[in-house]
């Protein structure tokens, strides 16, 4: 993924460190699911900002990302480029996985290190983090609803 955004791009700041966008339509009883999830995750997080955008206010952000489902999450790196992208509603636990390819690890002696999750747990790239609309989701699925407050 190599598209790229601002704060002009998107009417609103970026995060310090990494944004949580999501792109919604006004009528999409999952968005404002997804909207609770990802504000909790923003608040949590140091430097990350949640930002939402409307399908119609933003038609040029929703081509740009091909998007075909609402609610469509994408987290931003501090420079806005895209690192990862999901449709459906995430839980708390696949935000944060997500945040891992955005938010480098803060290294000790100053030294470059592996980007790592929010959790500390090595990462691989993500591509896709929450299941979309059509997925099953299992009862004994630890992930369902779990992870941080």
């Amino acid at each position: 993924m190599t598209a790229a955004f601002t704060a002009s791009d998107l009417g609103s700041p970026l995060g310090e460190r990494a944004t949580l966008l999501q792109v919604s339509t006004a009528f999409c009883a999952p968005c404002r699911a997804a909207r609770r999830v990802l504000a909790r995750v923003a608040d949590a997080v140091p430097g990350v900002r949640h930002v939402e955008v409307d399908v119609a206010d933003a038609p040029h952000i929703a081509a740009a990302l091909a998007v075909t489902a609402t609610p469509t999450v994408v987290v931003l790196d501090a420079d806005g480029t895209v690192v990862a992208r999901a449709q459906g509603v995430p839980t708390p636990r696949q935000v944060l996985g997500a945040l891992g390819a955005a938010l480098p690890a803060e290294p000790s002696d100053g030294a470059s290190a592996p980007r790592r999750s929010v959790g500390g747990t090595p990462t691989r790239p993500a591509t896709s983090t929450a299941p979309s609309a059509s997925t099953p989701v299992s009862r004994n699925d630890p992930t369902n609803g779990a992870g941080p407050a």
